[in-house]
């Protein structure tokens, strides 16, 4: 086999490989369900850590509350998220949580994309059921070849 020969076969191997590489770095919408399967299991286990392992450490969490629970903005670090899940699992008490209408927006080069989706809660606590939709507005970017929340926007309605 001449150099030119091995040459061109080399070349021929890079560039059928370069799609299926540049593929496992992209964000696909299989990609980004699985993280958000794995983020409603651990809610599921009231999992704290499983839950925050999917965000980037930077990441900001924002809760708008209603006028009817003083319509004000709670911005919060992953740390802060992390302890208020914990705090509010602590309460115990019988709990439900869904996700619906999942939307997903993957950007042309797919490194980012943003998500919707309303999650519906019941907690019953003394007796007592509250309930309540959350509008959600997600950022996802690709870090470190995994999919990663660096944005978190819930719009309470109780």
């Amino acid at each position: 086999m001449t150099r030119a020969t091995r040459i061109g076969l080399l070349l021929l191997t890079l560039l059928l490989a370069a799609p299926a590489a540049r593929a496992d770095s992209l964000l696909t919408h299989e990609r980004i369900m699985g993280m958000f399967n794995a983020i409603e299991r651990a809610v599921q286990r009231k999992d704290a850590d499983g839950v925050v392992q999917h965000f980037a450490p930077g990441s900001v969490i924002r809760l708008v509350m209603p006028p009817a629970a003083g319509g004000q903005t709670v911005e919060m670090s992953v740390p802060q998220y992390k302890a208020m899940l914990t705090q509010g699992w602590a309460i115990g008490g019988a709990s439900s949580y869904a996700v619906e209408d999942i939307q997903i927006q993957i950007s042309e080069d797919g490194r980012s994309a943003k998500v919707t989706d309303t999650t519906v809660e019941t907690m019953t606590v003394e007796g007592r059921t509250l309930s309540s939709r959350t509008r959600e507005e997600f950022s996802v970017e690709l870090i470190d070849g995994k999919a990663r929340v660096t944005e978190l926007t819930g719009r309470v309605q109780m």
